[in-house]
């Protein structure tokens, strides 16, 4: 072909290949995938990327954001140091990395399906190749043989005997990544081994199968590339040594709560062309340890992607068959047509993990649509929220400014933070460290805002906020706008500093909320949580704020009714859960609790003479006036008396 006849053909151009053995795997029900099982030397490692490298966060949607970060610390020390440096007499090897074809448009954005394939069989002489490509991006070779056991079944073609052990892939290098989707570390080990030992490469060759998903076409349902990698990823990582629970919870495309935190932090990707300022600052999304999933870490954290996860599947998408949260949020009966068009799950079985692939699309729109916006005002509007955001906001100007002027420590406290990731003392300086001790200590923190941060308040706010859209339609069908009015209301009491209505120094709080000075992570403590937040609710103040907005609609009667319901519901469950803990506490430690003499020789000799109903009697009558201390001073902190909620 001339040079002319190059630049004039439109068609594919494959500058490289890879050969290797080929087979295809699926079931009955599941998606295929074809993968080749290959080798690679040291000189062809550079056509593998990490999930880092092939996907600029600026470029991509939060949702394709696939892979954890680079542990340097494992691969260093843990691989390179612990394994392949040591002087053992011992065999060394890496099972094969998992790789994914990921293909690429013109503006270097990863395609959720390719446009069309074609495929075809050609005559080369002593055997026939069947041939089959995907747009322009790769195309797979595979010579057929008549006598083999090994089957391919093409789309437009005959199932066909294939040679499986001499395919070659080609592909477009401008328009193709390989992605690695499981051994990041172990190839980051192997490219820094070489990097010190170069003299040792010669022999290195790293095994690798290269899977795609061929039926991944446009006009072919719903199957998807990405989603594909997502689905191979976490089953992958959920097996032997587990990835970070943030990982596991945003990649799980089965669970509702899942996608609705993707969503969420897609959006706030959005919020700024610099990920310094961007909202994304303030969920942590990317911890690689499993223990820090369910709490914050970072001064500037407002909850976890994991906390998200676990609150949303407690509230919105709760599986009680007693709530209806999900099917009155995301409004399924509405959308019932198109939810069963394909004859799928009936909308009244849909769950937060149970759901067709069919009605997927669907049910993502209903939550963009439904739950994320008002999600955004929950986490971002609260002034004890925007109290951390406004201190993380006004002390970064001055750190990347400091960061321009190369004073030690800062530009690489910037640049992890511009990542998303946070200074390691095990692989970095000791300035960045200091730079970022510094900076943590500038973020607006105390014991009032943590209360707001830990996982029960998260699992507490949601859910009350959950049951009171789904008590009457009017809530839910003016969703952000009582969103608003919610966190509004909360402002007067429950975020309000001076009232301090979650501390451990409040009475009431021990023993219900907390236990020993920590959260009570109970289903009675988490129970505790809910009540005290709806007890605020019933402060007069609080109150007219919801019921002043409720009187624009018609038929404001029932809704308010509906909601009072549940909050002085809520208020006697906190009273009764209250004395029913204090009365366990002082059973079991009225020997320590500060009661006379007499009173004490009293209760030691009705228990030695075993009178259990007399014995509970007694302690119920000097729990009583710890209990009225509690109450009346949780009365004085909510501004009503909560034992007289007839006069509400």
């Amino acid at each position: 072909m001339s040079l002319e006849e190059i630049f004039l053909n439109s068609g594919p151009q494959f500058d490289s290949s890879i050969s290797g053995t080929f087979g295809s795997f699926h079931t009955k029900n599941s998606f295929e995938v074809n993968y080749l099982l290959t080798s690679m030397n040291y000189q062809e490692l550079n056509k593998l990327q990490v999930a880092a490298e092939a996907f600029d966060f600026s470029q991509v949607s939060f949702d394709e954001m696939i892979q954890r970060e680079i542990d340097t610390k494992r691969v260093n020390e843990e691989i390179v140091g612990d394994y392949l440096e040591k002087d053992i007499n011992q065999a060394l090897f890496f099972p094969p990395i998992i790789v994914s074809i990921v293909a690429f448009d013109d503006e270097d954005k990863p395609l959720h399906k390719y446009s069309d394939f074609k495929e075809k069989i050609v005559d080369k002489g002593r055997y026939n190749q069947f041939e089959k490509v995907w747009d322009k991006h790769f195309q797979i070779e595979v010579p057929i043989n008549d006598n083999s056991f090994d089957f391919y079944r093409p789309e437009t073609k005959e199932e066909i005997k294939i040679h499986k052990n001499a395919v070659t892939l080609r592909f477009d290098s401008k328009l193709v990544k390989f992605v690695i989707i499981d051994g990041q570390h172990r190839f980051k080990a192997l490219l820094e081994f070489i990097e010190r030992h170069n003299d040792q490469k010669k022999f290195l060759n790293l095994p690798v199968c290269i899977c795609f998903s061929p039926k991944a076409i446009a006009n072919n349902g719903a199957e998807d590339i990405l989603d594909n990698l997502r689905n191979m990823f976490v089953t992958i990582n959920n097996k032997g040594k587990q990835v970070s629970g943030h990982y596991l919870d945003l990649l799980n495309d089965s669970s509702l709560a899942s996608q609705t935190v993707r969503s969420l932090s897609n959006h706030w990707k959005k919020s700024s062309s610099d990920p310094l300022k961007s909202c994304l600052q303030f969920i942590e999304w990317n911890q690689r340890s499993n223990s820090k999933a369910r709490r914050v870490n970072r001064a500037q954290s407002i909850t976890t992607v994991s906390m998200l996860c676990e609150s949303l599947r407690q509230s919105v998408f709760s599986q009680n068959k007693e709530k209806s949260n999900l099917f009155e949020i995301l409004k399924l009966s509405e959308n019932k047509a198109e939810l069963e068009k394909h004859n799928g799950t009936h909308i009244y079985s849909i769950t937060e993990s149970n759901f067709d692939i069919e009605q997927r699309d669907c049910l993502y729109s209903l939550i963009e649509k439904n739950v994320v916006p008002s999600l955004e005002i929950l986490l971002i509007s609260p002034s004890v929220f925007k109290a951390k955001i406004n201190s993380f906001l006004t002390s970064i100007d001055d750190y990347a400014e400091k960061s321009k002027n190369s004073i030690p420590g800062y530009k690489r406290f910037i640049k992890q933070l511009s990542k998303f990731s946070d200074i390691d003392k095990g692989i970095h300086t000791e300035e960045s460290k200091k730079v970022s001790d510094r900076f943590n200590l500038e973020i607006e923190n105390n014991e009032h805002l943590e209360n707001y941060t830990r996982l029960v308040f998260n699992q507490a706010y949601l859910r009350l906020w959950a049951d009171i859209l789904s008590c009457n339609t009017l809530f839910r069908d003016n969703i952000r706008d009582f969103t608003s009015v919610y966190v509004k209301a909360l402002e007067v009491v429950a975020f309000n500093e001076k009232r301090k209505l979650f501390s451990k120094s409040r009475r009431y709080n021990n023993l219900l909320l907390y236990k020993s000075r920590k959260p009570n992570t109970t289903k009675t403590g988490k129970q505790g949580w809910y009540d005290l937040l709806a007890v605020s609710l019933l402060n007069p103040e609080s109150y007219s704020i919801i019921r002043d907005w409720l009187t624009k609609f018609e038929k404001s009667e029932e809704a308010s009714n509906s909601l009072s319901i549940i909050l002085k519901t809520a208020c006697k469950s906190f009273i009764a859960q209250t004395n029913e803990e204090l009365l366990k506490d002082f059973s079991t430690n009225w020997r320590i609790k500060d009661i006379s003499i007499s009173l004490r020789n009293e209760i030691e000799e009705i228990e030695n003479n075993g009178d259990t109903s007399q014995f509970k009697l007694r302690i119920a009558d000097i729990s009583q006036a710890e209990f009225r201390d509690r109450m009346d001073q949780l009365s004085s902190i909510v501004g009503f008396n909560v034992e007289k909620l007839d006069d509400l």
